[in-house]
């Protein structure tokens, strides 16, 4: 019994240290608008850039993100089933931003947004929601996160599908989610360049881009939660999805604690923890054996 236990031991040991690695340091943090319907920031002291200035049906380059940086260049369509946040001016659905490689909508697969500053916060009404839609955050050339919304689109509740915007197209793509999400640069972690993109034919709609050069918790009126339900946190490429819970983070912007953090583990994790479960089954066989005497004549 007692080798049993050490390799029941050495198992448990290994499948922690797997799952240890698998969670990585946050530079990062996605949210999701805690209530359906919401289409702008509640954070405060922020930027945001809507689309009703720019003409439609047609590429805008090297657009003032009201002084906060630089849009290379964007696509902008009329408010249809598929996005165009309600404001004042457009209280059915405002012009909206889409990237994709069809020319039907424009054929732009990227956008680049040049901060004048490094910030720590951005934010976007997402809609029409499909997981081909990616965030890239850098600091320089350097890769802070990439973001697709393939964990977002799966953990967003049916109460987000469908447009909620007034008007005609209330309640249309009933099949697709439409939520505001916020990017939360953490620890110190500032960016200066995002790239939106999406590589095939389906579109990457957003509308009323928000900006934030401090990090959330540093400003008076900033909660001691990351505003939004947890999605996942995110390092270069490394992910750590969140089950459930919030974020809490310290007046200086560091996250101090998180609920039910899920790992996603990779596949060589996976074959690490099926090697030592298959060799805990091989040491139970062995242990079973009874021994076969041959009695004395």
């Amino acid at each position: 019994m007692k080798g049993l236990l050490k390799v029941k031991h050495l198992v448990v040991l290994g499948v922690v240290s797997v799952l240890a690695s698998a969670s990585v340091r946050a530079n990062l943090i996605m949210t999701y608008a805690e209530q359906p319907g919401v289409q702008v920031s509640t954070v405060a002291d922020t930027t945001m850039f809507n689309f009703d200035s720019l003409p439609t049906g047609q590429l805008s380059q090297n657009v003032n993100f009201l002084g906060a940086g630089t849009i290379d260049k964007v696509y902008v369509i009329p408010a249809n089933q598929y996005g165009g946040a309600a404001d004042a001016a457009y209280p059915n659905g405002s012009p909206y931003s889409v990237e994709s490689s069809s020319s039907g909508l424009g054929k732009n697969q990227t956008t680049t947004l040049t901060w004048n500053q490094p910030s720590a916060y951005f934010g976007m009404w997402w809609s029409a929601g499909d997981p081909a839609n990616y965030l890239s955050f850098y600091n320089g050339n350097t890769l802070l996160a990439q973001f697709d919304t393939k964990w977002l689109d799966q953990k967003v509740g049916k109460t987000y599908y469908g447009d909620p915007v007034p008007g005609a197209n209330h309640g249309k793509d009933s099949g697709e989610a439409f939520a505001f999400i916020n990017f939360y640069a953490v620890d110190g972690v500032k960016f200066d360049k995002i790239v939106l993109s999406n590589p095939g034919s389906s579109g990457f709609e957003s509308d009323n881009w928000t900006v934030r050069a401090d990090a959330y918790g540093t400003h008076a009126g900033d909660g001691s939660t990351l505003p939004g339900v947890p999605v996942e946190s995110v390092n270069g490429t490394g992910v750590t999805e969140y089950g459930s819970g919030v974020v809490a983070v310290g007046n200086d912007g560091t996250p101090l604690s998180s609920v039910a953090a899920v790992p996603e583990p990779g596949l060589w994790q996976l074959l690490i923890v099926g090697s030592l479960a298959g060799l805990v089954w091989q040491r139970r066989l062995q242990l079973c054996r009874v021994p076969v005497t041959t009695p004395h004549s």
